[in-house]
């Protein structure tokens, strides 16, 4: 983890909601940056929050939206080795979030997390419907901005990078007072990910997923994504997993670029391999336990391995997605960037 600080980062675009004040006219909380990786479950996104965190002044963060259930359970370890109870920063950001004026509990949190959204009220307009979900979970609202002011506090970090996945906690994100959020939605051939739920890693947190189920899932969450894009603010990276495992440097460059950061250094990784410093990812892929050099190579086992039926199953339920994003219909005939 890097201390320290960019300002180039300071040019990304902050959104309305972000930009209030505090009464009075006095200015309001100091500001913060987040780089938010949304997608679906073993698209890469823990491997890409690590990639962005060797950036200097970047920070990790993993999935901090499951902090509160899944990273405090028995077992579970910040990307430190620790638990996130007795994490050097993460004990400090629980106890930020558990005391004061606006303090809510790790079963609080988990509740608002998912009650506060509700897909339902998409269709209103966007200042609408970001009022409605600032009423109903104003308390829940601070508590985040506590997480990542914290974790910006301890670690001097200009960019906080989240792999959460949820489109749904990204917009959240957006409501922040003085928070500036780019989203990175990654994707990986839905092929290729439901083969990849297939493999039993139970012991690892990562049980298998019936091939349908997934193919299901992640449509619905690209069409969720899709709806929250309209409805936001901030700029936006579209990054295919194929494409960033072939050509790291470009893929990273082009993420940077859009975020508004230029002239960053990207000496820890080549063209085939990255070198990875300890982090403090949580919640995210065991490949955050990853450090020094790490080989990039493609997982493309499913264009031999997976049961025909199933790719066509998959193909026929992403059909338009996949289509979209630039896949071959047919297994095998896919070019990632040079």
């Amino acid at each position: 983890m890097t201390t320290s600080r960019q300002e180039a980062s300071s040019s990304l675009t902050t959104g309305e909601v972000g930009a209030r004040s505090s009464p009075g006219g006095l200015a309001g909380p100091p500001p913060v940056t987040i780089i938010y990786i949304e997608g679906f479950g073993r698209s890469g996104t823990t491997l890409l929050d690590a990639m962005l965190g060797q950036v200097e002044g970047f920070c990790s963060l993993g999935e901090t939206a499951y902090l509160w259930d899944r990273g405090l359970t028995p077992g579970e370890r910040c990307g430190c080795g620790a638990p996130a109870a007795r994490c050097p920063l993460w004990s400090e950001v629980l106890d930020a979030v558990q005391t004061g004026a606006h303090s809510m509990l790790p079963e609080q949190m988990t509740y608002w997390r998912d009650h506060a959204f509700r897909l339902r009220e998409t269709a209103a307009a966007p200042r609408v419907f970001d009022v409605r979900v600032m009423a109903r979970a104003e308390r829940y609202l601070t508590a985040l901005s506590h997480v990542y002011r914290t974790v910006a506090a301890m670690t001097g970090a200009d960019v906080l990078v989240d792999s959460s996945k949820s489109a749904r906690h990204g917009h959240m994100l957006h409501l922040l007072p003085r928070v500036t959020v780019h989203t990175v939605h990654l994707v990986r051939d839905p092929r290729a990910v439901a083969f990849s739920w297939q493999r039993d890693r139970a012991d690892e947190g990562l049980p298998a997923r019936p091939v349908g189920r997934n193919a299901k899932a992640w449509t619905f969450e690209e069409a969720v994504a899709e709806m929250l894009r309209a409805q936001r603010r901030g700029t936006r990276s579209v990054v295919r997993y194929e494409d960033l495992i072939a050509a790291p440097v470009p893929v990273l460059r082009k993420i940077l670029r859009e975020a508004g950061i230029d002239g960053a250094k990207l000496d820890f990784v080549g063209d085939s391999s990255v070198r990875l410093e300890p982090n403090h990812i949580v919640c995210g892929n065991p490949s955050r336990f990853r450090t020094g050099l790490v080989t990039l190579s493609l997982d493309a086992e499913w264009e031999t391995a997976m049961d025909r039926r199933q790719v066509a199953a998959v193909t026929a339920v992403c059909l338009p997605w996949i289509v979209r994003y630039g896949y071959p219909i047919r297994a095998g005939r896919f070019q990632p960037l040079s």
